[in-house]
């Protein structure tokens, strides 16, 4: 299961709360950036957290309505969809070729900020 802190910093102009969600887990990896593209597919393959449905049209209604046992999220109440870039670990193969090996098991935290 995922875990979460929240951490409190007093500031002189207000109130500053800083919250991390850790996930396990990712729900999948697909080429796939649904901000900049909708209809067709990534220049380069992404890791997601969150809803196991993800697409390219995802829309809001999909997430919100997504059944917490088919989330990666540790959070019933969170059902927002988080990626980034696949990272990859690259292999010279000696022979003038190389493998490219997604990492996986990264320590992966959405981070919030609130002033």
């Amino acid at each position: 299961a995922g875990s979460a802190f929240i951490v409190k910093n007093v500031k002189a102009q207000g109130q500053m709360v800083k919250m991390c969600l850790f996930y396990d887990n990712p729900s999948g990896h697909a080429r796939s950036d649904p901000i900049i593209n909708q209809q067709c597919a990534s220049g380069h393959v992404h890791t997601f957290y969150g809803p196991l449905g993800f697409h390219p049209d995802t829309t809001y209604d999909n997430l919100i309505n997504t059944p917490p046992e088919l989330s990666t999220s540790p959070y019933v109440e969170n059902q927002s969809l988080y990626w980034h870039p696949s990272i990859y670990e690259v292999t010279d193969n000696g022979d003038g070729t190389e493998t490219f090996t997604r990492v996986s098991q990264l320590e992966t935290s959405p981070y919030y900020r609130w002033d």
